[in-house]
């Protein structure tokens, strides 16, 4: 009874502290995104310029790439330099450009997705010339030495949509997840599951 109680208490504390990293992650990359979009590089849709200037992004290592894309879905520019993330630009590209050319990209909401074997945050946003600028952050909202030994910790978002689960979860790949409250929500595209 006493050690349920407190593994419950040690679950909400770090509940807590995990959704307060997302936010405080979420609310620095859109900050970050939307001071981008405003630069002339990007508002001139310079490719030159706009590599230079994302090239930055290097500098971030929770990010994996940052895009600008025209208004037809055509990539102007893209700053990752790095080896390590260059499986994840790649891939990432070309779904992000048919979401775009489909008008299912969604602006300044965070959607995460696996690519290159990676959970990744795919933030995007307006430019004020009408391009479209795109920020792949890395999934890290659990961290790794939170969890007490054999502990596994999944996240929802509000529609119930599994965003992250720590590493060390076992269990098949299924379609759906079944809630704590019993409800059933459906998997769009995480990099997640149970």
């Amino acid at each position: 009874e006493r050690e349920q109680a407190e593994a419950r208490q040690s679950a909400l504390r770090i509940a807590k502290a995990s959704a307060a990293r997302i936010h405080d992650s979420y609310t620095e990359s859109l900050a970050l995104l939307d001071d981008m979009a405003r630069r002339p590089a990007s508002v001139a849709m310079n490719p030159a310029a706009c590599r230079a200037l994302f090239s930055a992004i290097d500098f971030f290592p929770r990010y994996a790439e940052l895009f600008l894309f025209d208004a037809s879905g055509k990539v102007v520019c893209a700053g990752n330099t790095d080896p390590w993330n260059a499986g994840i630009s790649r891939h990432a590209r070309r779904g992000i450009a048919m979401r775009l050319r489909s008008g299912r990209l969604t602006m300044k909401v965070p959607e995460v997705h696996s690519f290159d074997g990676r959970a990744v945050a795919v933030i995007a946003s307006r430019t004020p010339s009408g391009g479209t600028i795109v920020l792949l952050e890395l999934v890290e909202m659990i961290g790794r030495n939170a969890l007490m030994p054999g502990a596994v910790m999944t996240i929802l978002d509000r529609e119930g949509t599994i965003i992250a689960r720590s590493a060390g979860a076992a269990g098949p790949c299924r379609p759906t997840a079944t809630c704590a409250s019993g409800s059933r929500s459906t998997l769009r595209g995480a990099a997640s599951c149970t």
